[in-house]
């Protein structure tokens, strides 16, 4: 498809397995591609697109859809406008309704899921949207209900961080 229907660029939105395949298709083709996160099943396979697309000048955007919803670009504003005061401390909840296989614990095992990969990079990029650059990170994690395996050691099924932001 790449080659027979050129465009000006392509949203990769496969499962997370492919990204790395896709968007590695999409540099080969020399095209410019928003990609849905995660980039990769880990950071080498992440920093290998990333990699071959700065090789290539090939443009690449990690797709953070949640900077879309109408309340983060008034949260943005507001936090400008000094509405809040100076910011120096976050603390975020977040809840979204997710169907029930979403919970199927063999699925949220497999190399591309969990949801510290899936969720946790939105609430990090809305943090430095919102906010800042994160200056220093301290977390805890836990895989008492859930190991996954595939790592080379047990990995985390949820996670508790705190994060110092930039002056």
């Amino acid at each position: 498809m790449l080659e027979r229907d050129r465009s000006e660029g392509v949203i990769v939105a496969t499962p997370n397995q492919k990204h790395v395949e896709n968007g590695l298709d999409c540099v080969a083709a020399r095209l410019p591609a928003l990609i849905e996160r995660p980039l990769g099943d880990d950071v080498d396979e992440a920093a290998r697109l990333v990699d071959a697309t700065d090789s290539a000048g090939v443009p690449l955007l990690a797709g953070h859809h949640r900077r879309h919803n109408p309340l983060i670009p008034a949260a943005k504003r507001a936090i400008n406008a000094g509405q809040l005061g100076r910011v120096g401390a976050v603390h975020g909840t977040c809840w979204f309704h997710k169907p029930p296989e979403y919970f199927d614990p063999a699925r949220r095992c497999e190399k591309w899921m969990g949801p510290v990969l899936i969720n946790l990079i939105q609430d990090v990029d809305l943090l430095r949207y919102l906010c800042s650059d994160v200056a220093e990170v301290q977390a805890l994690d836990n895989n008492a209900l859930r190991a996954m395996r595939w790592r080379r050691r047990p990995s985390s099924c949820c996670a508790l961080q705190a994060a110092r932001l930039a002056p």
